[in-house]
Protein backbone atom coordinates (compact mmCIF):
# COMPACT_ATOMS: atom_id res chain seq x y z
CA UNK A 1 0.00 0.00 0.00
CA UNK A 2 1.75 2.94 -1.57
CA UNK A 3 5.15 1.83 -0.19
CA UNK A 4 3.88 1.95 3.59
CA UNK A 5 5.19 -1.02 6.34
CA UNK A 6 2.78 -2.83 7.90
CA UNK A 7 3.54 -0.91 10.93
CA UNK A 8 2.78 1.92 9.01
CA UNK A 9 -0.52 0.78 7.39
CA UNK A 10 -1.86 0.02 10.51
CA UNK A 11 -1.47 3.37 11.69
CA UNK A 12 -3.04 5.13 8.42
CA UNK A 13 -5.70 2.89 8.86
CA UNK A 14 -6.59 3.57 12.65
CA UNK A 15 -6.57 6.77 11.33
CA UNK A 16 -8.96 6.95 9.12
CA UNK A 17 -11.46 4.47 10.82
CA UNK A 18 -10.85 7.02 14.36
CA UNK A 19 -12.20 9.79 11.77
CA UNK A 20 -15.18 8.24 10.37
CA UNK A 21 -16.13 7.29 13.94
CA UNK A 22 -15.90 10.98 15.00
CA UNK A 23 -17.70 11.85 11.74
CA UNK A 24 -20.41 9.79 12.46
CA UNK A 25 -21.11 10.25 16.00
CA UNK A 26 -20.70 13.90 15.48
CA UNK A 27 -23.88 13.79 12.60
CA UNK A 28 -26.12 11.09 15.18
CA UNK A 29 -26.05 14.03 17.65
CA UNK A 30 -26.55 16.32 15.05
CA UNK A 31 -29.55 15.00 13.31
CA UNK A 32 -30.86 11.95 15.56
CA UNK A 33 -30.10 13.05 19.42
CA UNK A 34 -32.21 16.26 19.36
CA UNK A 35 -34.52 15.19 22.33
CA UNK A 36 -31.97 16.41 24.88
CA UNK A 37 -31.58 19.77 23.29
CA UNK A 38 -35.53 19.74 23.27
CA UNK A 39 -35.46 19.08 27.03
CA UNK A 40 -32.69 21.76 28.13
CA UNK A 41 -34.12 24.36 26.19
CA UNK A 42 -37.83 23.83 27.71
CA UNK A 43 -36.05 23.53 30.93
CA UNK A 44 -34.50 26.50 30.14
CA UNK A 45 -37.72 28.63 29.01
CA UNK A 46 -39.43 27.29 32.44
CA UNK A 47 -36.57 29.15 34.34
CA UNK A 48 -36.93 31.96 32.52
CA UNK A 49 -40.27 31.78 33.31
CA UNK A 50 -40.40 31.59 36.67
CA UNK A 51 -37.96 34.54 37.38
CA UNK A 52 -40.24 36.45 35.13
CA UNK A 53 -43.41 35.67 36.91
CA UNK A 54 -41.26 36.47 40.30
CA UNK A 55 -39.59 39.91 38.86
CA UNK A 56 -43.52 41.26 38.05
CA UNK A 57 -45.14 39.93 41.94
CA UNK A 58 -42.30 42.13 43.54
CA UNK A 59 -43.73 45.41 43.73
CA UNK A 60 -42.15 48.68 43.12
CA UNK A 61 -40.15 49.94 46.51
CA UNK A 62 -41.17 53.90 47.67
CA UNK A 63 -39.16 56.07 45.75
CA UNK A 64 -36.08 57.28 47.53
CA UNK A 65 -36.62 61.09 48.49
CA UNK A 66 -33.19 61.67 46.37
CA UNK A 67 -35.43 60.17 43.52
CA UNK A 68 -38.72 61.76 44.11
CA UNK A 69 -36.68 65.27 44.00
CA UNK A 70 -35.35 63.97 40.68
CA UNK A 71 -39.10 62.88 39.32
CA UNK A 72 -40.23 66.29 40.64
CA UNK A 73 -37.28 68.45 38.99
CA UNK A 74 -38.09 66.34 36.03
CA UNK A 75 -41.89 67.43 35.75
CA UNK A 76 -41.07 70.91 36.44
CA UNK A 77 -38.75 70.88 33.38
CA UNK A 78 -41.93 68.94 31.58
CA UNK A 79 -43.47 71.91 32.25
CA UNK A 80 -41.33 74.55 32.09
CA UNK A 81 -40.82 72.76 28.04
CA UNK A 82 -43.73 73.15 27.19
CA UNK A 83 -44.37 76.83 28.70
CA UNK A 84 -41.23 77.01 26.09
CA UNK A 85 -43.05 75.68 23.01
CA UNK A 86 -46.20 77.79 24.12
CA UNK A 87 -44.47 80.79 23.25
CA UNK A 88 -42.21 79.43 20.73
CA UNK A 89 -45.41 78.41 18.73
CA UNK A 90 -48.00 80.68 20.02
CA UNK A 91 -50.09 77.28 20.96
CA UNK A 92 -50.52 75.17 23.96
CA UNK A 93 -49.43 71.73 23.82
CA UNK A 94 -49.90 69.12 26.06
CA UNK A 95 -47.65 68.18 28.58
CA UNK A 96 -47.35 64.60 27.16
CA UNK A 97 -45.72 65.76 24.20
CA UNK A 98 -43.60 67.90 25.93
CA UNK A 99 -40.97 66.05 24.11
CA UNK A 100 -42.17 67.41 20.29
CA UNK A 101 -40.45 69.91 18.16
CA UNK A 102 -40.05 73.87 19.27
CA UNK A 103 -37.83 76.87 18.40
CA UNK A 104 -35.64 78.18 20.71
CA UNK A 105 -35.34 81.74 20.01
CA UNK A 106 -31.27 81.98 21.15
CA UNK A 107 -31.83 86.07 21.59
CA UNK A 108 -34.33 85.75 23.99
CA UNK A 109 -33.95 82.43 26.01
CA UNK A 110 -32.41 82.11 29.29
CA UNK A 111 -30.21 78.87 30.28
CA UNK A 112 -32.72 76.46 31.16
CA UNK A 113 -34.17 77.12 27.69
CA UNK A 114 -31.04 77.19 25.62
CA UNK A 115 -30.66 73.10 27.76
CA UNK A 116 -33.93 72.11 25.91
CA UNK A 117 -31.94 72.28 22.61
CA UNK A 118 -29.98 69.00 21.67
CA UNK A 119 -26.55 68.91 21.92
CA UNK A 120 -26.19 72.32 24.53
CA UNK A 121 -25.72 71.51 28.41
CA UNK A 122 -25.20 74.05 30.94
CA UNK A 123 -21.95 75.34 29.78
CA UNK A 124 -22.89 75.50 26.58
CA UNK A 125 -25.99 77.79 27.27
CA UNK A 126 -23.70 80.16 29.69
CA UNK A 127 -21.46 80.41 26.67
CA UNK A 128 -24.28 81.37 24.74
CA UNK A 129 -25.76 83.85 27.14
CA UNK A 130 -22.60 85.70 28.10
CA UNK A 131 -21.67 85.87 23.74
CA UNK A 132 -24.77 87.65 23.43
CA UNK A 133 -24.63 89.73 26.64
CA UNK A 134 -21.21 90.95 25.41
CA UNK A 135 -21.57 91.18 21.47
CA UNK A 136 -25.87 92.12 20.92
CA UNK A 137 -28.55 90.20 20.04
CA UNK A 138 -27.86 87.69 16.91
CA UNK A 139 -28.23 88.94 14.31
CA UNK A 140 -28.24 86.30 12.02
CA UNK A 141 -28.31 82.43 13.40
CA UNK A 142 -24.73 81.63 11.39
CA UNK A 143 -23.52 83.61 14.36
CA UNK A 144 -24.17 81.08 16.72
CA UNK A 145 -20.98 79.66 15.29
CA UNK A 146 -18.53 81.97 16.80
CA UNK A 147 -19.77 80.67 20.64
CA UNK A 148 -17.16 78.32 21.63
CA UNK A 149 -17.97 75.38 21.63
CA UNK A 150 -20.33 75.81 18.41
CA UNK A 151 -18.40 73.94 15.29
CA UNK A 152 -19.71 73.15 12.16
CA UNK A 153 -20.79 69.39 13.20
CA UNK A 154 -22.79 71.35 16.49
CA UNK A 155 -24.16 74.36 14.96
CA UNK A 156 -25.54 71.29 11.95
CA UNK A 157 -27.60 69.24 15.14
CA UNK A 158 -28.81 72.60 16.65
CA UNK A 159 -29.95 74.69 13.81
CA UNK A 160 -33.07 72.68 13.54
CA UNK A 161 -33.99 73.71 16.74
CA UNK A 162 -33.21 77.34 17.16
CA UNK A 163 -34.89 80.74 15.63
CA UNK A 164 -33.81 84.03 15.94
CA UNK A 165 -35.78 87.01 17.38
CA UNK A 166 -34.60 90.57 16.87
CA UNK A 167 -36.85 92.00 19.70
CA UNK A 168 -36.21 89.40 22.13
CA UNK A 169 -34.91 91.00 25.51
CA UNK A 170 -31.56 90.57 27.16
Amino acid sequence: MLGFTKQEQGIVLFLIFSLLVGVSVQLYNRFFHETSLVEINQEFVDKFNAKFEKMNSLQEPEPSPEKKKVIRESSALASKEAQVKKQATGQDLPENNANEFALIDINSANEEELQLIPRIGPVLAQRIIRFRQKNGQFGRIEELKQVKGIGKATFKKIVPYISINRNGSD
